[in-house]
């Protein structure tokens, strides 16, 4: 049985007076335990109008939502808090409570009417303490940590919850890369070791393609996608949903593109690793695009040695040595060269 299954679902809002406002319509979906998906797309959408559907915060306009065979309709919110635990986008701010305490309100729907802890509720709060790494500031306040160690609170909170499934809104926005990184990492691994189904939206797109099993991809138009993420962009579906003007998703190098007045060609050889990747990098921010075996405008030739690594930039006329990148582009950006 799987943890999510959507039919015919129509999402959107009730106006105050008659009407509606669809976002997104007719959509068919499922989820299995284990999995990890991501929802992505661009502002304003309708990602988190859809994981609000899912978890029953907003009814659906038409159609129908199944948590673990469950209809929605039919399922009170303490029933449904035991389903599916939820971590949203805005920072907590939780006063006086250590992380400890902010754990321990994952396990209420468990607790009886006085929300007593059994002992069986504090292994459960330890055990995902420690799962998320955080075990060792347990006892401290939640507004002593930063927004990365809140974000893991949160996650960790919503383990003690048991539910098979966790859905997060963005769970990402507010970090720095390493944490997002390691957010990501730590969702992937509960994914895959402890068997839970991870539904998220985010905005990383380059970091849910690394990680997810499936995307789901929401445009403007409230067309949807489903599928693995290579191919996704095989089919040009990513190209299309996330293209803005002359910026395009290069489904060949797995990146977006910016767009670069070209000044000329460049010629690169030497080193065959790192150093020429990032080399290449650097040519074509400033509008020289590496050709192989053809003449070229530059020719920058990668000369390592054991103690360092020497770029020998040539131009007609003109040879230069550079012990660094830095140096070799600023001299290429003042040459004025006939291209």
């Amino acid at each position: 049985m799987g943890l999510i299954k959507i039919d015919k679902l129509t999402i959107g809002y009730k106006k105050r007076k008659n009407g509606e406002r669809k976002v997104i319509s007719h959509l068919n979906l499922d989820m299995k335990s284990g999995e990890l998906i991501c929802l992505v797309g661009p502002n304003g959408s309708g990602k988190s109008t859809l994981l609000k559907t899912i978890t029953g915060l907003l009814p659906p306009l038409d159609g129908e939502v199944f948590l673990s065979g469950r209809n929605i309709r039919s399922i009170s919110s303490l029933e449904r808090a035991k389903l599916v635990s939820m971590v949203l986008t805005n920072p907590v701010q939780a006063g006086q409570l250590t992380v400890y305490d902010v754990c321990s309100l994952g396990r209420y729907p468990h607790t009886d009417w006085m929300g007593s802890l059994a002992q069986e509720d504090h292994d459960m709060i330890t055990a995902s303490l420690d799962a998320i790494g955080i075990r060792h500031f347990a006892h401290r306040y939640l507004h002593e940590l930063s927004d990365g160690e809140r974000q893991k609170v949160m996650i960790a909170r919503a383990l003690a919850q048991n539910s098979k499934l966790i859905i997060l809104d963005e769970p990402t926005a507010f970090l720095d890369m390493p944490y997002r990184i390691e957010i990501m990492h730590i969702l992937k691994n509960l994914a895959m070791n402890e068997d839970r189904g991870i539904l998220l939206s985010t905005h990383d797109l380059d970091l849910a393609m690394r990680t997810a099993d499936r995307l789901w991809v929401v445009n403007h138009d409230g067309s949807f996608h489903d599928g693995a993420p290579e191919d996704l962009v095989l089919n040009g579906i990513i190209s299309q949903v996330f293209a803005i003007g002359e910026i395009s998703y290069d489904a060949e190098r797995g990146h977006f593109h910016m767009p670069v007045h070209p000044k000329g060609s460049a010629r690169i050889t030497g080193e065959n690793g790192k150093f020429r990747f990032w080399t290449e990098r650097a040519m074509e921010r400033i509008g020289y695009i590496s050709q192989e075996n053809e003449p070229a405008e530059i020719h920058v030739h990668i000369a390592p040695t054991e103690s360092c690594i020497t770029w020998i930039i040539k131009t007609p006329g003109t040879v230069k040595k550079f012990s660094n990148l830095t140096d070799g582009i600023h001299w290429i950006q003042t040459l004025k060269l006939v291209v």
